[in-house]
């Protein structure tokens, strides 16, 4: 386990380093989830985006901390408020 999680690390520093789409690493759900986010978005629009794709709040609460923790593609502006983040503005 330890060695895949190593090895998919890798696999997305590379990817951002090639200023490639980090996304190709998500899961379907949270790139679904992913794409139809603004480009700044608050948690009520994130809730509102994930209920229209049937997930349920907890889940939603997981994978808004995946986007800015595991993927790096969102960060937080502030209380409540969120903006997706390219590669190279990292």
């Amino acid at each position: 386990n330890h060695t895949s999680m190593v090895y998919c690390n890798l696999l997305r520093k590379k990817a951002v380093e090639d200023e490639s789409d980090v996304s190709t690493n998500m899961l379907d759900r949270d790139k679904k989830l992913y794409e139809k986010l603004t480009d700044d978005f608050t948690t009520k629009d994130f809730n509102a985006v994930a209920e229209e794709l049937n997930i349920p709040q907890k889940t939603a609460e997981k994978i808004i901390a995946r986007f800015m923790v595991k993927y790096k593609v969102v960060v937080r502006i502030k209380n409540g408020f969120y903006r997706k983040v390219k590669p190279k503005d990292k």
